[in-house]
């Protein structure tokens, strides 16, 4: 008896959810946000900026680097003419050096993280006005990740909406993006 009464109670339920489901207005709509990023002047300056900001993380790693070869060689080479206590004061400072190397590469590492989410954030919030407004406008119900999709209908790609809201001319349609 209770089966069955909770049987019904569940068909009945999914009734009543599938009437309530059809009887709104759905409007479905995606964005593909690797599509619009490199079509924004603001993400290519962003780009050349963090480019040049790594690299001059690089050549600071390089030389650092370089100078911790040179002074490991110079200590092979002169190791042999050195005595004990000299040999000893010299492997902990290359052994420091070495130190100060792996904590400046991790130091690099996290700067460079951090000027990527700087550059990036108002870029970002950029694109999420732009889309909620494109949504507002265009009365869309819901708006998902175009990476989250299993399946995608062309027209409901909104990506080309957002790039105008923004003030960008999309490429000409292409097979490729959608």
């Amino acid at each position: 008896m209770r089966k069955k009464f909770f049987i019904s109670f569940i068909v009945l339920l999914g009734t009543s959810f599938e009437m309530s489901f059809a009887q709104t207005n759905l409007k479905l709509g995606y964005f593909d946000l690797n599509y619009v990023l490199p079509l924004l002047p603001a993400y290519k300056q962003a780009e050349t900026e963090l480019g040049t900001f790594n690299k001059q993380l690089k050549t600071e790693e390089e030389n650092k680097t370089n100078e911790f070869k040179q002074k490991v060689q110079a200590f092979q080479q002169a190791q042999n003419t050195m005595n004990e206590a000299i040999k000893e004061i010299k492997i902990k400072e290359l052994q420091a050096l070495e130190k100060q190397l792996y904590e400046f590469q991790a130091m690099a590492q996290q700067k460079s993280e951090e000027k990527y989410q700087q550059l990036m954030a108002p870029i970002l919030e950029k694109i999420e006005k732009a889309l909620q407004e494109v949504a507002k406008e265009n009365n869309y119900t819901y708006i998902f990740d175009k990476k989250s999709l299993l399946f995608e209908i062309p027209e409901g790609n909104i990506s080309d909406l957002v790039l105008k809201k923004m003030g960008v001319t999309p490429p000409p349609a292409s097979s490729d993006k959608k």
